[in-house]
């Protein structure tokens, strides 16, 4: 498909109280991700790529944002951040999630823990 990524909104209908929302953790925790980039002023899109999907495209005026939400990094899959590295830009790129022995960084890219991403002020996140 070469050089393209194609970025599609994100639909609110897909989060809580709705039939799409599953009661997997994984879910619950880019449902979390996802409200609280809404409530930083951020524009939130998926990211898709061939078969590879970019959880969160975040738009705030010039500031651009990869992000991937997960429960943990699996040890034998570097899925997660393959995904952000499909991206051939310079823009911010980040993988949040529920395990704290993944913090820290893989491969040039920092992995949060999801109670970090959300305490972390409105003008850094």
């Amino acid at each position: 498909m070469g050089d393209w990524l194609i970025v599609f909104k994100v639909n609110h209908k897909n989060f809580p109280n709705s039939e799409l929302f599953t009661i997997y953790l994984g879910s619950q925790i880019e449902n979390v991700a996802f409200l609280r980039l809404l409530q930083g002023g951020y524009k939130v899109f998926v990211g898709k790529y061939d078969e590879k999907e970019i959880d969160f495209v975040c738009f705030k005026g010039q500031k651009v944002k990869y992000i991937q939400v997960c429960e943990r990094l699996p040890k034998d899959s570097d899925r997660e951040i393959d995904n952000l590295l499909l991206a051939r830009d310079n823009y911010e790129r980040l993988v949040v999630t529920m395990n704290t022995l993944d913090v820290g960084v893989r491969r040039g890219i920092e992995v949060m823990h999801i109670h970090d991403f959300l305490l972390t002020e409105d003008d850094n996140l």
